[in-house]
């Protein structure tokens, strides 16, 4: 699986209809993707369980779990087309 690698993907759109403003790029082993996904989660975890009620730390966790979804998006895809190959 090492040498399976990440497709691109976008996420984040900036605006409604508008263009996404976050990547994840491709080429990056699935491995150390799916690594950093981990670490995203967790992060985003221990910030909801931290965080007091209506703290504005939520969107942060909010931003990281969107983050570690593009990251497994992009691993899937790699999987994906590896698995065609």
């Amino acid at each position: 699986m090492r040498k399976t690698k990440t497709m691109l993907q976008t996420f984040h759109p900036d605006s409604p209809g508008g263009q996404d403003l976050f990547s994840v790029q491709p080429g990056v082993s699935v491995i150390d993707a799916l690594e950093q996904a981990s670490a995203f989660l967790a992060s985003a975890i221990s910030i909801i369980y931290d965080a007091e009620p209506d703290s504005s730390n939520v969107f942060g966790a909010a931003y990281l779990a969107e983050m570690a979804k593009g990251v497994v998006d992009a691993c899937i895809s790699g999987l994906m087309k590896g698995d065609k190959s």
